[in-house]
C-alpha cells in the first residue's frame, strides 16, 4: 500500500470516528452526560452488574477514571454499587430502571446518526462495510495482544 492512500485509509476512519462522537455528544447533550458516561450506561445495558475494573477495560480508560465516572453516574441514581457475591471486598457495578431506560434513548440517538450516515448504501454495502471494519478491529486486537505478550 502506497503511503499516500494508507495515510488517506487512517485519515478517513479517524475524521469518521471524531464525526460520529461529536454528532451524539450534540444529539444526547440535553441528557447532560459526557461521552464516557453514554458508554458506561450503553455497557451496562449489554452486561450488568460488572466490576469498575471490566468496565474501565471496556471503554477504554484507567480503574482511577472509572472510578470518577461511576461516582458521578451514581450521584444521578442512574448507576449502583452492589457487593460482589463471589469476593466481598469487591464491588459491582449495576444499572437502575433510570439509566436502562436512559440507554435506550442512547441507542435510539446512535442509530438515528448511523442512518444518517449510511443514506443512499444498500444492503450490501453496508454489510460490506461492517465486515470491513470487523476486520480492521480483529487485524488491531490481535495486533495488540501479540504486543502484549513479547512485552
Amino acid at each position: 500500500m502506497s503511503e499516500t492512500s494508507g495515510g488517506a485509509v487512517f485519515k478517513s476512519i479517524y475524521e469518521v470516528s471524531k464525526l460520529l462522537k461529536r454528532e451524539f455528544e450534540e444529539q444526547s447533550r440535553a441528557h447532560g452526560l459526557s461521552l464516557p458516561q453514554w458508554r458506561v450506561i450503553h455497557q451496562l445495558a449489554q452486561v450488568d452488574g460488572v466490576s469498575q475494573v471490566s468496565l474501565a477495560a471496556s471503554i477504554d480508560v484507567t480503574p482511577m477514571t472509572m472510578s470518577g465516572i461511576i461516582e458521578r453516574l451514581e450521584a444521578r441514581g442512574l448507576v449502583e454499587r452492589v457487593a460482589d457475591p463471589g469476593d466481598s471486598r469487591a464491588k459491582l457495578v449495576r444499572s437502575t430502571a433510570q439509566s436502562r431506560a436512559m440507554a435506550a434513548e442512547g441507542f435510539a440517538i446512535r442509530n438515528v446518526i448511523l442512518e444518517n450516515a449510511l443514506a443512499g448504501f444498500s444492503d450490501a454495502e453496508r454489510i460490506a462495510l461492517r465486515e470491513l471494519l470487523q476486520r480492521v478491529q480483529s487485524n488491531l486486537s490481535a495486533q495488540s495482544a501479540e504486543t502484549k505478550e513479547s512485552a
